[in-house]
């Protein structure tokens, strides 16, 4: 389907005058000013109630050439908002040097928001989670003397506040007060455990910067001056508790920022075990969205609605592909049948917004139904049999809820409903169904993957085979230095070299980590061995290796090779730097420390210095062909060209699939950092990679040729099983039951 059906099919079943007024576009209120303000029923423009459905897109997981796109697709599909966080490490890198070009180009993002007639939600942060390296926060203002984060700390606090106002400046044309799309703005994020001075003075500075909105603080603490607002798989608990402050639906209105549909880290499965973190079915998503509405609620955002790819920028053992079951795949096409499902649900609820929101919330207002008990041939008084009722006569909506895990015939009003489990209708003032959250139909398309015939000619680099560059930056000293204060997060990639003695047979070496690194071991520039520790948590973990030397030698180079896999996302009130590489000055060799003595820190593989994956740098290396199934170990640059391929009628995208023949490294096309590979196998033990298809940008992508280039990390055995794939999505007549949590998979 493409997308200018999309929007056929959206201006087809547009709402009358009267509804549109409660459920807007950007357009209804574009190049004006205008009030945003709220009610305990909803947010307001110019004193009018207003209801939002949401996704989330971040700028710097997709690329400048897929926003337009995302956005007509999002508006199509029945949404009138994104939700976009601010990575300020993604935009000041290093102290005082911002990025606001290519996929840092918020203004940009904003811009295109409104051109498609879609409303903002700001989420600044700082700290934004989000699966985010370092949870958005920059390395550098980790190395500030006495800095603790998140809490009443005053160097914290002082750049937190400079780089919120930078951000708010940068975007001042695009807020509500000056006809702009951005109606609501977030400070801080799933604050726990801090000092309620923190709180409140984060409530206060986001209102001095001049914003001109109501501010939130999302799924924790939150200040006086700010909206609370529910992150989780299903807010309904939230609506009734009155939210974590008590004052949702009492003077807030309900907003929920994330309803969340996970993410993948690698080594993970869909399958044993059933993980949150994978996904949810979309009956699961639909149900929690109504039970929501249901009660009161009159935002709702996905979290994520387009995950996109993380471009070198996972947290911690987070996969390439971001958010994968989302509602548009990280390719950029429609997840089905997911993206139809919800398509008939968002047009649902924008139709009854007027009702919605001309009466009060309905949480503790319900009507308990009646449940038909076939074992006593009654009719009985229900507890999981709910309806909450909006409005009375042939304006009337209700919000028919079984809450019950089986089959239940239930009735509202003398109309009876059999209910399939965990099911909400919404029904007229008759007793007509007009969405039901369980009926979910079998997608018209299913997702095909088709092999681009294509003759490689790979040439290989070996750069632990020669001496790095004379000119590559290097620290001296002694004592080894912690990863980021040497890499200042420029680089996953940090080598530590020294002179050791080493024993003959076994020698043993031993040092103090973190949880989410990986090292490999050379001595005299050959690879010994590796270890690595996956994890989304982070946190110090002791490593111990063992390696054969033939003889005794008495001034052996050591070299380690430390990568980051990722700063972990999540970051506390109060907590600390994040630390990799070696830490703590804690390394030894046969159980003797080698610390104390002269080291050399050398940031960046010497092929990243070179710039060996840009046509430009690649033309200064002595490439020498690859050998079929040739095994190389230690860091492998790889290189071939390839023509673009000619695209298939339907919807496609182009992705490079690594099945196996790698182990781990980088992807780089055309110059442009795609990000990990890992071939690291799924735990379920089908023998399938965690992922295996790497989207490719179609604005990456020449006409003519194109430069692929691997970073192999560990070790190459073969190439074979490298290819480009054409995804496309096809008539769905001959396709295979769609199975929980896969439902045609977005090509993990």
């Amino acid at each position: 389907v493409s997308t200018m059906l999309y929007v056929f099919f959206a201006l087809l079943v547009g709402l009358s005058a009267g509804q549109s007024a409660y459920f807007p576009q950007y357009k209804d209120y574009a190049g004006k000013p205008y009030h945003v303000s709220y009610t305990n029923r909803s947010l307001t423009l110019n004193d009018q109630p207003v209801l939002f459905l949401s996704g989330s897109v971040h700028p710097p997981r997709s690329t400048v050439g897929t926003w337009d796109g995302i956005m007509k697709k999002a508006l199509a599909n029945g949404l009138n908002m994104i939700q976009v966080y601010v990575f300020w490490n993604y935009h000041e890198p290093l102290e005082g040097q911002y990025n606001w070009e290519g996929r840092g180009d918020l203004e940009l993002f904003i811009k295109k928001c409104a051109q498609n007639n879609l409303f903002v939600n700001l989420r600044i942060g700082p700290y934004v989670c989000a699966e985010w390296d370092y949870g958005g926060i920059p390395v550098w203002l980790g190395h500030k003397k006495g800095v603790s984060f998140r809490t009443d700390n005053e160097i914290w606090k002082s750049y937190m506040q400079k780089w919120m106002q930078v951000v708010v400046t940068k975007l001042k044309n695009y807020f509500a007060d000056q006809g702009g799309p951005i109606v609501v703005a977030q400070v801080e994020n799933e604050l726990h455990g801090a000092p309620q001075s923190y709180v409140d003075w984060c409530g206060t500075m986001a209102h001095s910067l001049g914003a001109g909105v109501p501010w939130i603080m999302c799924n924790g603490q939150s200040a006086p001056t700010t909206i609370n607002t529910c992150n989780g798989n299903n807010c309904a608990g939230f609506a009734d508790r009155y939210g974590q402050n008590g004052k949702v639906f009492k003077t807030q209105p309900g907003m929920w920022t994330e309803n969340e549909g996970g993410f993948q880290v690698w080594g993970g499965s869909p399958n044993k075990p059933l993980s949150y973190f994978w996904g949810r079915t979309t009956a699961d998503i639909s149900y929690a969205i109504l039970q929501w509405f249901a009660r009161g609620g009159s935002h709702m955002n996905y979290y994520m609605y387009y995950g996109g790819n993380n471009f070198q920028w996972a947290g911690s053992d987070v996969t390439t592909m971001y958010a994968e079951d989302a509602g548009i795949c990280p390719d950029g096409l429609p997840h089905e049948p997911r993206f139809s499902h919800l398509d008939k649900l968002h047009r649902t609820v924008a139709s009854v917004a007027k009702p919605l929101l001309s009466h009060p919330v309905q949480v503790h207002n319900e009507e308990h139904l009646q449940w038909y008990d076939n074992k006593t041939h009654k009719w009985e008084a229900g507890t999981q049999q709910l309806a909450f009722v909006y409005g009375d006569g042939k304006d009337a909506v209700a919000f028919i809820e079984n809450q019950a895990s089986v089959y239940v015939e239930t009735k509202w009003r003398f109309k009876k409903f059999d209910m399939p489990p965990r099911t909400v209708f919404i029904v007229d003032w008759s007793g007509k169904v007009l969405f039901s959250s369980s009926d979910v139909q079998k997608a018209a398309n299913y997702r095909q993957y088709t092999n681009v015939p294509a003759k490689w000619n790979w040439y290989a680099w070996q750069e632990n085979n020669m001496k790095p560059p004379s000119n590559q930056p290097t620290i001296q000293q002694k004592g080894t230095l912690e990863q980021s204060q040497a890499s200042e997060g420029r680089t996953l990639f940090l080598y530590y070299t020294t002179s050791v003695s080493l024993s003959a047979g076994q020698n043993t070496l031993e040092w103090e980590g973190n949880r989410g690194n990986a090292y490999e071991i050379f001595i005299n520039g050959k690879s010994q061995t590796e270890i690595s520790k996956p994890s989304h948590g982070g946190g110090e973990h002791e490593f111990r290796v063992t390696f054969n030397s033939p003889a005794a030698l008495a001034n052996a180079e050591l070299t380690i090779l430390s990568e980051n896999l990722g700063y972990s996302n999540g970051m506390g009130s109060g907590s600390g730097p994040k630390l990799k590489g070696i830490i703590n000055g804690k390394i030894t060799l046969n159980g003797q420390s080698i610390d104390e003595q002269q080291w050399t820190m050398r940031p960046q593989l010497a092929g990243e210095y070179l710039k060996v994956y840009t046509p430009k740098g690649s033309m200064g290396i002595n490439w020498a062909p690859y050998p079929p199934k040739q095994t190389y170990k230690g860091v492998t640059w790889l290189a071939t060209n390839f023509t673009m391929p000619s695209a298939p009628t339907a919807p496609s995208s182009l992705m490079l699939r690594i099945p196996s023949g790698l182990t781990r490294g980088q992807i780089y096309v055309n110059g442009n950092a795609l990000g990990r590979y890992w071939t690291l196998l799924r735990e379920d033990g089908e023998g399938k990679p965690t992922q295996q298809y790497y989207p490719i940008p179609a604005d990456w992508l020449h006409s003519g040729e194109n430069l692929l280039v691997l970073a192999e990390i560990i070790s190459v055995t073969s190439l074979d099983a490298v290819n480009l794939v054409w995804s496309t999505y096809a008539p769905n007549a001959n396709a295979p039951t769609p199975q929980p949590y896969k439902l045609h998979d977005c090509g993990l």
